[in-house]
């Protein structure tokens, strides 16, 4: 464009005209403008971390939540050229202040639009049991749209001289329990070679329970095949557990809601924390629970150890700390006071603290003295479920010999027996 004229005869402005803002680089190296044309950037375009070709690594990813926010580090400030730049690790992005809304830049002499707001948190993902913040502080964690869970139908009363054995363990997955899950593997076996040749309809449930956040209770429906029962088993990894209490609950719930059929029945609890509430903690003052008041979403102890009883289910309690001691209590006077003397199913408590404290406590259970866990577990269950079998057989209630007893009954070394025609 050609300067305009001074001349104020012709009637225009005896001002200079405006010069155009100098940049302090060439456009042509403005490394936010692309050009077709051959790259005049002071550095090769297989070295440009925003232009990397297919043989590079891959670009920084930037998490969906923060899209449309971020802000490479080129656009603050003057850019300086670098010959190496090396990749800069998400974690370690760091937003630059933003100026006032409207302000003008120094460097590009433009007015910069005010950046949106940073996005909200990301909550983790839920589950239909809904979940909670990992890590805070007992009473003050967060609930993230928490959906009520409804309790399960309770199962139709058995039938009598119907026969056969229902049996679910009711496990609590976690981090501290990998040694009793791979021990429950030989109860299993143990508890059905214990049981009578001739009943021939044994099934076995499992449910893992672990706690909100941890995704919801593993289950393994009622099944005649032990095999598919142990496989299951041992696809079940301990982890998780942020809060000492665990959702003992929904792992009940889940039990309550397989298909029961047969005349005996039994639920196995093997837990060694409490469940949420502070009605079920030993210390209430002190004691690690995200949910002092009960469970969040709507679940009752108390309703599910009732429909255990009304629904013909014998309940065995496996206690492996002290914490349990008050849930216990409470969770047997539910159970007890759900129906009168007429009813003769059973609640029974199998304590394994004396055993495990002489054997090295729990911290032992992982190395080798956690062999004799395999045998603790199997003594506390198999005697029970033998109880219930010939209680439903002799319609009078009927509990199993102490753990102790049957512990050393167990670790005693059995005398081998010549195998039956029927098992060859």
């Amino acid at each position: 464009m050609a300067p305009v004229s001074s001349n104020p005869a012709q009637g225009y402005s005896t001002q200079p005209a405006p010069q155009p803002t100098p940049r302090p680089y060439a456009a042509s190296t403005n490394p936010l403008i692309t050009r077709s044309g051959p790259s005049q950037r002071p550095y090769s375009a297989s070295t440009n971390p925003f232009h990397a070709p297919s043989s590079m690594p891959a670009p920084i990813v930037v998490p969906a939540a923060y899209r449309g926010s971020y802000r490479p580090p080129s656009a603050f400030g003057t850019w300086q050229p670098q010959s190496e730049p090396a990749a800069t690790p998400v974690s370690a992005v760091r937003r630059q202040p933003e100026p006032e809304p409207h302000a003008v830049s120094a460097v590009h002499g433009m007015t910069r639009r005010p950046t949106p707001p940073h996005p909200l948190p990301v909550p983790p993902p839920s589950y239909p049991g809904g979940y909670a913040s990992i890590g805070s502080p007992p009473g003050q964690c967060q609930i993230y749209d928490t959906p009520k869970r409804q309790m399960p139908k309770p199962p139709s009363p058995p039938i009598d001289e119907s026969g056969g054995l229902d049996i679910c363990f009711v496990m609590d997955c976690t981090g501290s329990m990998q040694p009793w899950i791979t021990a429950c593997k030989q109860t299993i076996k143990d508890m059905i070679d214990a049981l009578p040749a001739e009943e021939e309809h044994k099934r076995v449930s499992f449910v893992g329970y672990r706690d909100f956040g941890e995704g919801p209770a593993q289950t393994q429906g009622f099944t005649e095949s032990v095999g598919d029962v142990i496989q299951f088993v041992n696809q079940q990894n301990a982890f998780g557990g942020g809060d000492v209490a665990e959702d003992i609950a929904g792992g009940l719930a889940d039990a309550l809601a397989q298909h029961w059929v047969s005349q005996t029945r039994t639920i196995v609890l093997i837990a060694d924390a409490p469940c949420h509430g502070k009605r079920y903690q030993t210390q209430p003052e002190f004691a690690s629970d995200d949910y002092p008041e009960g469970d969040p979403t709507g679940l009752s102890m108390t309703a599910l150890m009732q429909a255990c009883r009304t629904s013909g289910i014998d309940f065995t309690f496996v206690q492996l700390t002290s914490q349990t001691d008050t849930m216990q209590r409470e969770l047997q006077h539910c159970y007890e006071a759900a129906a009168g003397p007429d009813n003769i199913n059973k609640f029974e408590l199998r304590d394994l603290r004396e055993i495990i404290e002489q054997v090295g406590g729990m911290h032992a259970m992982g190395d080798g003295r956690g062999a004799h866990v395999s045998t603790m577990l199997s003594a506390a269950i198999t005697p029970t479920i033998q109880s219930s079998y010939m209680q439903q057989q002799t319609g009078l209630q009927t509990y199993s010999p102490s753990v102790e007893r049957m512990y050393e009954s167990y670790s005693s070394p059995q005398p081998q027996s010549e195998p039956s025609p029927s098992m060859m």
